[in-house]
């Protein structure tokens, strides 16, 4: 289902939203909590530099939850990858999933 947020915004809600490995799948009643929960998530990650800009830019930006949103309504989920991991290190993909609350994940 599609509702306002603050009168100007389409959010989806509810959500389940996860990052494979590191948050378990946990449920949002708006779309917008969701992308703020992934980022406290991501926000102490060993990440570069260039790719943590590129992921707060993807969940939050002016218009993200917009934007996602009709991702899940025409797609039925949205998938983001994250690479965790250092220059010392292999950066490792982690998927970031959102989808609605109401199906199952993805076999």
């Amino acid at each position: 289902m599609i509702s306002m947020n603050d009168g100007e915004t389409k959010a989806f809600g509810p959500v389940v939203a996860s990052i494979d490995g590191i948050m378990p799948e946990a449920e949002f009643f708006r779309l917008p909590d969701a992308l703020a929960a992934l980022l406290r998530e991501i926000e102490p990650l060993a990440v570069w530099a260039w790719h943590r800009d590129f992921i707060e830019c993807g969940l939050g930006r002016p218009g993200a939850a917009e934007f996602i949103a009709g991702q899940v309504q025409r797609t039925g989920s949205w998938t983001l990858a994250l690479y965790v991991g250092d220059l010392l290190e292999p950066a490792e993909p982690h998927m970031i999933r959102i989808r609605p609350a109401y199906t199952s994940a993805p076999k």
